[in-house]
């Protein structure tokens, strides 16, 4: 996975923890931090380079297929079967 920066004009490669965690949606929220949504879950990408888990939640029993943020900052995460999490 490789993230570009416009404003710095380079691009940063980083490294999957797990190499069964496919990337099935992405997003980018204010703090420029990259979120990319997987079949088992969540993981985020903090601006310092770094992998971070947010979750491996059980409730989603399919893929991710969307990330989206609202003006309060808060992540709307929903699967291809539907379902829905917000994480504030």
């Amino acid at each position: 996975l490789e993230f570009y920066s416009e404003a710095a004009q380079s691009t940063t490669g980083f490294t999957l923890p797990k190499a069964s965690l496919h990337v099935t949606a992405l997003g980018i929220d204010e703090q420029g931090s990259v979120w990319t949504g997987h079949a088992k879950g969540l993981i985020r990408v903090r601006q310092k380079s770094a992998w971070e888990f947010v979750v491996e939640d059980k409730c989603f029993s399919a893929a991710i297929r969307v990330i989206q943020f609202d003006g309060e900052g808060r992540a709307w995460i929903g699967d291809e079967a539907g379902k829905l999490k917000v994480r504030g």
